[in-house]
């Protein structure tokens, strides 16, 4: 079953100090961690924030030439990877002779379908492997970590 889900927040993986981008289920409070580079990092952050770059990002060459070429980016999808522990991203792509599946990795397809503002999903199996892999007090410190403090109400100093 195909999740949807959006951008969340960045983090960085504490055991190998690698930045993740934390993917948050839209009907829901689950979330799934994907790995990614810095320059990968920074192009999601970049868009996130709505701020330009002098130059196009990679990125934003491919959005273009998706544009120009008369497509459109329909959606992106994070499924399991080969490997336990991993993902890969499929683009799906609707252009002039139908529907294009690009295989991509995962951070190309999260900063896409940012991008091109077009749904994400994620496999529940993704999901469940995430809830696998997080020790019991790691899942403590998500679950304190993704409550806003509002739901505990609004407090006033006099």
């Amino acid at each position: 079953m195909l999740i949807p889900v959006e951008l969340s927040t960045f983090s960085f993986d504490p055991a190998s100090h690698v930045p993740v981008i934390v993917l948050r289920e839209l009907c829901g409070d689950r979330t799934i961690s994907v790995a990614i580079g810095h320059s990968d990092a920074n192009a999601i952050a970049l868009k996130s924030m709505e701020v330009t770059s002098e130059s196009p990002m990679t990125i934003d060459l491919v959005t273009m030439v998706i544009d120009a070429l008369g497509g459109s980016l329909d959606k992106v999808v994070l499924i399991p990877g080969e490997e336990k522990g991993t993902c890969q991203a499929r683009m799906y792509v609707a252009g002039t002779k139908g529907l294009n599946i690009i295989q991509c990795r995962p951070p190309d397809g999260v900063a896409l379908a940012i991008r091109c503002r077009c749904p994400a999903f994620a496999d529940e199996a993704l999901f469940i492997q995430n809830e696998e892999d997080v020790p019991e007090d790691q899942r403590l410190r998500q679950t304190i970590r993704s409550t806003d403090t509002l739901d505990f109400g609004r407090y006033y100093l006099e």
